[in-house]
């Protein structure tokens, strides 16, 4: 983290900070009909814009948009764009508790029947938070997707009506809070409705860091700098990451209750077997695989270590099944520059060459 200041004066400032950002009490949340989480009981979790650490200017953006809403009393639909892990659902409870509101959390795609069942239990000024909303779309670029009924969501956006077989029924005056990883499986009306449009961008090593600390507090816990860095190293900058390694970490901690180095590690290398980059085994057998099977050389004697993703799949024990690699193994590699999409294959760059090398021990 390079911050030049004791362990246990970062955390009194933090102790200081949460005293100074007490959580708005939670709203209660029906149980009916689509099971809502409405607010975690993940103490880890931020609940107030206070909490949040990192993503500025977000926070900055829908602070000052939920001002207005308290003085309208409603807030415009939102759209929160980034990738997984980056705080989606967070973000998206924290609105509704800065607003004090009753938050309804489902998947998409919804269905005609759960909307029609949500306005009966739902009241003006509700939150209807969608995970994974470009489910909902019925087109994307490359043409039909299994979905549900994207324009029923589009009426509903637009006039707080949906329509049904027995004509048009009036809907509460709710907001909608959609997130995705994808914004382009989403056609231009539907992104057209959402005039609150966050990007969450990936978080930076200090901050990861600061979440390790915070989040040791919210454990009950203390956590070393040199801990704390570690965690965020090895993160691929996803908070998700960093709340896992800590959960972890207050199973092995014995009753000093200090998280130091050493348990560090065994977090790391011997219970989720990542490298200090945060390297995955998946994603570690990507890159050795390449370089080890996958070499190629032309008549010309260039060389590459390029294979399809779907021998990659094979290779790695996915049995062929390339939407893992793509999303989940892939991306931190392509991020890193360690790997590049080429024609017919994934292809190692001369940065993968290195950390391949590496991994093996050359």
């Amino acid at each position: 983290m390079h911050r030049h200041v004791s362990m246990w004066k970062l955390e009194e400032e933090i102790r200081a900070a949460a005293d100074l950002a007490a959580p708005t009490p939670a709203a209660t949340v029906a149980p009916q009909p689509v099971t809502p989480n409405g607010r975690s009981k993940n103490p880890m979790r931020p609940s107030t814009f206070d909490e949040v650490i990192g993503q500025e200017r977000a926070v900055k953006m829908m602070r000052r948009m939920v001002d207005a809403a308290r003085r309208q009393g409603r807030m415009d639909h939102v759209l929160l764009i980034g990738a997984a892990g980056t705080g989606k659902t967070t973000f998206a409870n924290v609105i509704a508790n800065e607003l004090d509101v009753d938050c309804y959390q489902i998947s998409a795609p919804v269905s005609l029947d759960t909307l029609l069942e949500l306005r009966e239990i739902m009241a003006d000024g509700d939150m209807l938070f969608i995970d994974e909303i470009h489910m909902q779309a019925i087109q994307e670029r490359r043409g039909k997707s299994a979905s549900t009924e994207p324009e029923v969501f589009l009426q509903l956006l637009e006039d707080q009506v949906v329509a049904t077989p027995q004509g048009m029924l009036d809907y509460p005056n709710i907001t909608i809070v959609g997130a995705t990883t994808d914004e382009g499986m989403l056609p231009d009306p539907f992104i057209a409705r959402f005039p609150l449009r966050p990007r969450l961008e990936r978080y930076e090593r200090d901050d990861l860091g600061m979440m390790a600390v915070w989040n040791a507090y919210k454990l009950g816990l203390r956590i070393t700098i040199e801990a704390a860095d570690m965690f965020a190293k090895a993160a691929r900058y996803t908070p998700r990451e960093v709340n896992n390694y800590m959960k972890n970490a207050a199973s092995l901690v014995d009753d000093t209750g200090i998280v130091d180095e050493k348990i560090a590690e065994e977090v790391l290398f011997d219970l989720n077997g990542v490298t200090e980059d945060g390297l995955t085994p998946d994603q570690q057998g990507m890159l050795t695989f390449l370089y080890r099977r996958a070499r190629r050389e032309t008549k010309a004697g260039d060389v590459t270590y390029q294979a399809s993703i779907s021998t990659i799949a094979t290779a790695i024990g996915k049995s062929r099944d390339s939407k893992a690699i793509q999303l989940r193994v892939e991306p931190y590699l392509i991020d890193c520059g360690f790997l590049q999409v080429g024609h017919g294959g994934r292809i190692l760059t001369d940065a993968g060459i290195e950390r391949a090398r590496l991994l093996i021990g050359e």
